[in-house]
């Protein structure tokens, strides 16, 4: 499979947090609970980001270690990337549905009318879903993506350390420690 242009952008943590309207310790939550999103580089492309945009639309209706397990299934039958391309080609009109069974703990993504009614209306055992319409966030995403990626680098391999201790404040806290 070829890169699309968009792969080859990234996003600093935060600012993909930004575009998706989490606050860091949701996805610290979502490691603690096994869903396998965060990047040691702390660098996001257009398939990460999309993720933690569906993974926030989920999070009130399916519990972190249910929804760790619906994660799971969701990537290993190719709906992740499945999903991601949709988004990166969807128009404007397109659905783009997010359906959460938090009885049963899936998630699928609906992109049609007929996907829709497929994903709500179980033929031979009803059961409650959360359907989301999430056909806004997802354009203002990519769309967004595109704008702030960044193409002029390669995506670094490993997070920059932090701003260090302040010096005095350490040596005080030592200092009372030592008491």
């Amino acid at each position: 499979m070829t890169s699309a242009p968009d792969d080859l952008k990234w996003l600093p943590e935060s600012k993909m947090l930004g575009l998706c309207r989490l606050p860091r310790s949701v996805l610290n939550s979502w490691k603690r609970a096994d869903i396998d999103l965060a990047n040691e580089a702390g660098a996001y492309g257009l398939e990460e980001t999309i993720s933690v945009l569906l993974l926030g639309a989920a999070r009130e209706h399916i519990k972190p270690k249910e929804m760790a397990e619906a994660w799971r299934e969701f990537v290993s039958s190719g709906a992740r990337q499945s999903t991601v391309l949709k988004a990166r080609e969807r128009s404007e009109r397109d659905r783009f549905d997010l359906v959460v069974d938090p009885r049963h703990a899936t998630l699928q993504v609906a992109t049609s009318d007929a996907q829709l009614i497929d994903a709500v209306c179980h033929p031979s055992w009803p059961r409650p879903v959360v359907v989301i319409d999430v056909s806004e966030a997802v354009s203002e995403v990519v769309r967004a993506f595109h704008k702030i990626g960044n193409p002029k680098t390669m995506k670094p391999e490993k997070k920059k350390p932090g701003r260090p201790r302040n010096v005095s404040r350490t040596r005080h806290l030592h200092t009372v420690a030592g008491q």
